[in-house]
């Protein structure tokens, strides 16, 4: 149905009853009577129904548009962040509810999963500190071994134990209990240097030697001393079946003593070819004996190995 636009000297003619205008008055202004179906109105347009037409047609064909279309969409807008910041705020709501809502059972696990990983973390804490203390004890072991085992001219000492087939780690260890690595040693009964050779016996062993330029004096030189030593070890060695106990037993108490307490089923079980440590009588030779052969395993550990392989795992 098409809307009838009237122009407003039109309007006028079809307002009912219009009273006479007072003398003086713009006719253009006066009070209408109102009519019995009053005029539509709407964004500043006003539409008069066609004469064939009723109000109730003439209101179902009229559309209002929004009086100010920004401010309404501006509000729509305002309405929808409500409703997100309203929906946001009920969703916390919810979420608080339901923690605090949480059943005593899985409360009481939670707690104790959380102290259960505070006490791990704690004894690992003591485990570390007490491993970090046990390997240090280890290093600072080792190096009091080091220090208390010194292998002082290590050169001489190894060439002249492979000349007289010898371990070096034994000859290092009667150095160690007789002179501790001291060549200007001097010992009360008159033994001289490293090895503490006494005045006859080092005479003898410059014969077996051919030394021409032999004098006791020259037991203060580290290499002659020690190659003497190791010669006088050696021939030992070859008179007691090289057993290091006898042969320790001999250098300190004599060739002597020792052919004797071979010879006595006591202190030796296998018919004079070596001494018990254990069995040995009492006294300074069996001290010596101990100390020498527990310094000749220190040597060989810490130096050598021969005695005390190190693992393959070891070198990885």
């Amino acid at each position: 149905m098409e809307t009838v636009r009237h122009r407003r000297s039109d309007r006028r003619n079809q307002l009912p009853n219009t009273p006479d205008v007072p003398s003086g008055q713009d006719p253009s202004f006066h009070v209408p009577t109102p009519a019995a179906n009053p005029p539509q109105m709407g964004s500043g347009t006003y539409y008069a129904p066609a004469p064939s037409q009723s109000a109730a047609q003439v209101q179902s064909a009229v559309s209002v548009p929004p009086v100010f279309p920004s401010q309404a969409d501006s509000s729509q807008n305002r309405i929808r962040r409500s409703e997100h910041v309203r929906s946001d705020i009920e969703s916390s709501r919810v979420a608080v509810r339901t923690v605090k809502k949480l059943p005593l059972p899985l409360t009481i696990l939670l707690v104790l999963a959380f102290l259960l990983a505070v006490s791990l973390w704690y004894a690992s804490g003591i485990m570390q500190g007490y491993l970090d203390r046990q390997a240090q004890a280890r290093i600072d072991a080792h190096q009091a071994l080091l220090d208390s085992h010194p292998y002082n001219y290590e050169s001489m000492i190894r060439r002249h134990a492979g000349e007289y087939n010898l371990q070096s780690a034994f000859v290092a260890a009667i150095i160690l209990n007789e002179s501790s690595f001291n060549p200007r040693a001097t010992s009360s009964v008159g033994a001289r240097g490293l090895m503490q050779l006494m005045p006859d016996t080092a005479q003898w062993i410059a014969g077996k030697l051919g030394d021409k330029t032999y004098s006791f004096e020259n037991m203060y030189d580290p290499d002659t001393n020690i190659r003497y030593g190791c010669w006088y070890l050696n021939y030992l060695s070859g008179l007691f079946y090289g057993d290091p106990v006898s042969v320790t037993a001999a250098y300190h108490a004599g060739q002597g003593t020792v052919r004797n307490w071979l010879q006595d089923g006591r202190y030796s079980a296998d018919g004079g070819h070596s001494l018990s440590l254990t069995a040995m009588p009492e006294g300074p030779t069996k001290n010596y004996a101990r100390r020498v052969t527990h310094a000749y395993a220190l040597y060989d550990a810490l130096y050598d190995h021969v005695l005390n392989p190190v693992p393959d795992s070891a070198h990885d």
